[in-house]
């Protein structure tokens, strides 16, 4: 078995820190011969330039957006890093799942504010093409959806955890199976009001 760290932080990897037992913290003296003490092989993307950086489409693409999710100038080099899907694409079916992999990746790793869902589009059209920025699109309205279900479902359980304790499982059972926005919303105004948790499992049916 062969251990690869991938490093891209801010800042190069400390060349201190190549085996297992130099990444824990603790008694680790003490703990010495129950440790494994593996060597890492590290691949430290601060250390290659983009065109160093060799493979098929997809490891490049993956290594690539790892490299620069945080510079500033992501927006400036996102283009041609999304351009290599392009031959991926003929697939259309595969590809497109790659291509929201990808696009999952970089709104969870880059804030609103820095990286804009319209320009995200436009992005992907002048990359890609105006199917895939329209493709895009609608991948982030429904990212959008899926934020703000989460956020309902999260107040849903901490307004059951502080006003019905005892009956936090048998809702939350039942509210993580629903994926409509109008019903989560309804819950959580029954909530406020309910004097008792039937009410709130009438919703549920």
């Amino acid at each position: 078995m062969i251990l690869l760290l991938v490093c891209h932080a801010r800042k190069e990897w400390p060349d201190d820190t190549l085996r297992l037992a130099s990444l824990l913290s603790g008694p680790v003296e003490d703990l010495t011969a129950y440790i494994p003490d593996f060597g890492l092989e590290l691949y430290d993307l601060h250390q290659f330039t983009d065109g160093q950086i060799k493979g098929t489409i997809l490891s490049r693409v993956a290594l690539l957006l790892l490299k620069h999710i945080r510079d500033r100038d992501l927006k400036q080099k996102l283009p041609g890093i999304l351009a290599l899907l392009k031959t991926l694409l003929t697939e259309k079916e595969t590809g497109l799942q790659w291509l929201e992999v990808f696009i999952r990746y970089i709104v969870s790793a880059r804030q609103e504010e820095d990286l804009s869902a319209k320009k995200l589009v436009e992005i992907a059209e002048q990359a890609i093409s105006k199917e895939t920025g329209e493709y895009v699109m609608t991948l982030l309205e429904k990212l959008q959806n899926e934020g703000e279900i989460k956020g309902l479902k999260e107040a849903i359980e901490l307004g059951i955890t502080l006003k019905f304790p005892g009956d936090i499982e048998a809702v939350m059972s039942r509210v993580n199976k629903i994926d409509d926005l109008d019903t989560l919303v309804e819950i959580i105004k029954t909530i406020k009001t309910a004097n008792d948790i039937s009410e709130i499992l009438a919703l549920l049916k």
